[in-house]
C-alpha cells in the first residue's frame, strides 16, 4: 500500500483512527444509538416531556378519583351498590389509564427501534469510510491511499464520510 501523501509526497501520514484514539482529534461518524434517538416529527421535546409528567399524569389520575367520588355520591355513598359502582369505576379508570400508557411507551419504544435500524447500515458505512481516511501532517490534509479519493481538509473530508454515503 502506498502510503505517500498525493499532494506532496511525503511519508508523514498516518491512520486517522490511530489519530483519534491518541489525541481525540477526527472523531469517527456518532453511533446511532436506541436512547438517544427520538422518534421524527416528535413532540418529544425535554420540556413538553417534563409537563406531561409533572400535569398530565396526576391530571388524568385526578379525574378518575373525582369521576369516582361523583359516581359514589350520585348511587348514595355509603350504600353497598353505590360504593361498589364507585370502586368498579375507580379501577376500570386505573386499568385504562395503565393500559394507554403501556401502549404509548411501546410505540414510542418500537418507533425508536425502527430508526436506530435505519440508521444502522447508514452509521456502519461512514464509519468503514471514516476507517479508510490517512492524514497528512506536512500539508493538513486526509486522503484515502492508493488514489480511491483527492485531498481533503478536515471539513471535505467530514463530509465526504457523514454526507457522501452509498
Amino acid at each position: 500500500m502506498d502510503l505517500t501523501c498525493p499532494q506532496c509526497g511525503q511519508q508523514q501520514v498516518r491512520k486517522v483512527s490511530g489519530i483519534y484514539k491518541e489525541q481525540g482529534r477526527f472523531p469517527p461518524p456518532e453511533k446511532p444509538e436506541y436512547e438517544r434517538v427520538l422518534p421524527e416529527n416528535s413532540m418529544h421535546t425535554p420540556v413538553l416531556h417534563l409537563l406531561g409528567h409533572l400535569v398530565g399524569y396526576p391530571m388524568a389520575i385526578g379525574f378518575i378519583f373525582l369521576f369516582t367520588f361523583l359516581a359514589c355520591s350520585t348511587t348514595a355513598i355509603g350504600a353497598a351498590t353505590g360504593a361498589g359502582m364507585g370502586w368498579f369505576l375507580f379501577l376500570l379508570g386505573v386499568a385504562l389509564l395503565t393500559w394507554w400508557l403501556v401502549r404509548k411507551t411501546r410505540a414510542t419504544a418500537a418507533a425508536r427501534r425502527d430508526v436506530v435500524d435505519e440508521a444502522y447500515p447508514r452509521w456502519q458505512k461512514a464509519y468503514q469510510r471514516w476507517d479508510r481516511l490517512y492524514y497528512c501532517q506536512v500539508c493538513d490534509r486526509q486522503f484515502i491511499p492508493n488514489g480511491q479519493s483527492q485531498v481533503m481538509t478536515e471539513e471535505e473530508a467530514t463530509r465526504y464520510v457523514y454526507v457522501y454515503v452509498d
